[in-house]
């Protein structure tokens, strides 16, 4: 089952939210054709946002957002190892209670044994935003991958 996970920065303030750990913080699964990252984008509320568990970055004045590069460390522990994947960070924004799929979105490649280097991905994607828009990165991760490390940077012109 994938789990999508609030990215810390651009998501949530919580850091116990650790990444391939569903007890840490809320996350989101897929529900029929909707994606587990927009499941998750979905569920922002005030609660949620005053329990720094889903708090959307704010978004000051018009513009665009993107490109997006994301560093980090993604690994599967498993053994006997699975076949090697990737793990999917997406943006999404919100306007007006609306969750929108900006198409802002990159993929890491997952490692598996003893030696780990550092990923990268990006996306010369753009979407354009409002001020007042609020904007929620997830990574959706694959049954026994982590994160580590992950470093998102996202421009806003």
């Amino acid at each position: 089952m994938l789990l999508a996970y609030p990215i810390y920065g651009v998501g949530t303030y919580n850091s116990s939210c650790g990444f391939g750990d569903p007890s840490g913080c809320l996350y989101g699964t897929a529900s029929g054709s909707i994606d587990p990252g927009q499941v998750l984008a979905s569920m922002f509320n005030l609660t949620t946002a005053t329990n720094l568990n889903l708090a959307p970055a704010p978004v000051t004045g018009p513009g665009t957002l993107g490109p997006l590069v994301v560093y980090g460390y993604p690994e599967n522990l498993a053994v006997p190892p699975p076949p090697l994947g990737t793990d999917m960070i997406e943006v999404w924004v919100i306007r007006n209670g609306q969750v929108l799929n900006s198409g802002i979105t990159c993929q890491l490649q997952v490692q598996t044994g003893a030696n780990f280097s550092q990923q990268r991905c990006e996306s010369s994607s753009t979407f354009a935003v409002q001020d007042g828009d609020a904007i929620i990165a997830t990574i959706t991760l694959n049954p026994a991958d982590y994160a580590l490390a992950l470093t998102v940077f996202l421009a806003k012109s």
